[in-house]
């Protein structure tokens, strides 16, 4: 939306106003998993889905999931406002712009179990590595796999802003020359997630460890605190600019320029989570080389299904950085 006032025969105000708004829900619609026997706490993040069953030869996979419920909305927000002024032989440009983007991301990879099928359990002697015996696809009809594993991987909302502010003057010199003279000033304001899961990497901050040979190790692991900020703002983007246009006569015109540019932060916004709010579980079916079964896909995890740790690892992050300001 675009709004022009002329305040005067000299002075213009001009403001303008964009939403751009994506929406891309996930696609599949597979069986629910506890209908086939499987265990209600392999539900992750409200999807029900069928785990993926692998096979590590000969058969095509089951209910692969990798990336197909992927879903994510974002809205861009746009606003600007200036003013041009006519001076005698000036024209004054000055305004300012802001950019505000929201990221709500989602793309599971495996969140409700991948488990893979081998030919070894089937073997004449389970766990022998005899290639020309077993079966796959026995294995799961024995419900016997070789290992599996589930993605704990949450949604992301991120938040970040770009700002800027200008002033340009075009200035006729005279009837054959024009000058252009201006300066920008612009900030890229960090992403933030709402729910502060994310985390940043300190390569400069020494770690409290030291290995014999080496020497004490740097780098440690931020976290999120005044500000929800992961990375320190640039306030020192000044691009200035500098143009001209000469008449050399009633068919020529030559032009130059030049100017400094930033571009946007790549920090705008990141579609995972930190890695202490994540977490890959591993299902081991057996313990002592298939002599006995552990886990079962009616029972994929014996021994639970922990939650990832978050912010509570930070101490055995290479340094506790809970109370780091950045």
């Amino acid at each position: 939306m675009d709004y022009s006032w002329t305040i005067s025969p000299t002075l213009v105000y001009n403001g303008r106003i964009g939403i751009d708004r994506a929406d891309a829900p996930g696609i599949t619609n597979y069986p629910d998993l506890t209908q086939a026997g499987f265990p209600s706490y392999l539900i992750n993040n409200g999807l029900a889905r069928m785990p993926t069953m692998s096979f590590a030869n000969t058969y095509s996979n089951l209910y692969d999931q990798c990336c197909v419920d992927t879903n994510f909305t974002h809205l861009l927000l746009t606003y600007s406002s200036g003013l041009t002024w006519v001076k005698g032989a000036h024209s004054l440009k000055f305004g300012g712009e802001q950019r505000i983007f929201w990221n709500n991301f989602w793309q599971p990879d495996n969140p409700t179990g991948l488990f893979t099928f081998g030919q070894d359990v089937t073997n004449e002697v389970a766990g022998n590595g005899e290639v020309t015996q077993g079966d796959s696809f026995a294995s799961l009809l024995l419900g016997w796999g070789t290992d599996g594993q589930l993605r704990i991987k949450p949604p992301v909302a991120d938040k970040s802003k770009e700002t800027a502010f200008y002033v340009q003057d075009d200035w006729k010199v005279n009837s054959k020359l024009t000058i252009n003279v201006g300066l920008r000033y612009q900030w890229s304001t960090p992403y933030t997630e709402r729910f502060d899961r994310s985390t940043f990497a300190d390569f400069s901050t020494p770690a409290g460890v030291t290995v014999p040979g080496v020497g004490p190790i740097k780098g440690i692991t931020l976290y999120p605190v005044d500000g929800r900020r992961t990375l320190p703002i640039d306030r020192n983007n000044f691009a200035p600019r500098l143009g001209l246009a000469y008449s050399w006569d009633t068919k020529t015109v030559i032009r130059a320029g030049a100017g400094m540019y930033y571009g946007a932060n790549m920090q705008t916004n990141f579609q995972y989570t930190g890695p202490p709010y994540s977490k890959n579980a591993v299902s081991y079916f057996t313990k002592d080389n298939y002599q006995t079964q552990y886990a079962t896909l009616s029972n994929p995890f014996p021994a639970g299904l922990p939650a990832p740790k978050g912010i509570s690892t930070a101490p055995l992050q290479c340094g506790d950085s809970r109370t780091t300001a950045i």
